[in-house]
């Protein structure tokens, strides 16, 4: 988290990203200045489906499989264990906030970046905001984009 944290901080130093009013700089600086890891999965019925998936009677840590949906985790299962390999989705779901940080990525095509609507308008020019959003999906917005490599937002309100 740190090193894209400190790319969200310099880019306010910079002054690629204006935090309007002034005054939430400061909070925004803490809270990116003390960031720690956080759990990005809940334990919820409702939410976006952590695309992972476990081979039965494998221990989780050592054998999972990403994949962007079923059918795909379980042709590479069975390229790696057989035709007869069972599977189960992970059960958890990405928290609120991460999820709604994807928001922007989901509307554009992602993961084709090369995309008409995705170079138009990722990153967006402004983002207005209520104060409570600025540290949470704010923040995650902005380490998602610095995480994806590109220049970041222009104005926060």
């Amino acid at each position: 988290m740190e090193p894209l944290a400190e790319k969200a901080l310099r880019a306010v130093e910079e002054g690629k990203l204006t935090i309007i009013p002034e005054r939430l700089e400061k909070i925004y600086n803490h809270w990116l200045s003390n960031i720690k890891d956080w759990c990005i999965s809940r334990q919820l019925w409702w939410g976006h489906r952590i695309p992972v998936w476990y081979v039965v009677g494998k221990k989780c840590e050592d054998d999972y499989i990403v994949a962007k949906h079923a059918d795909e985790a379980l042709e590479k299962a069975r390229e790696k264990y057989g035709k007869d390999v069972e599977i189960y989705q992970d059960p958890d779901v990405l928290d609120t906030w991460f999820s709604s940080a994807l928001w922007p990525f989901s509307t554009l095509g992602w993961p084709d970046t090369s995309s008409e609507d995705f170079k138009r308008f990722y990153p967006t020019t402004m983002l207005e905001t209520g104060f409570v959003l600025l540290l949470i999906f704010t923040s995650l917005y902005l380490l998602l984009y610095f995480f994806k490599v590109y220049v970041g937002l222009h104005n926060q309100m």
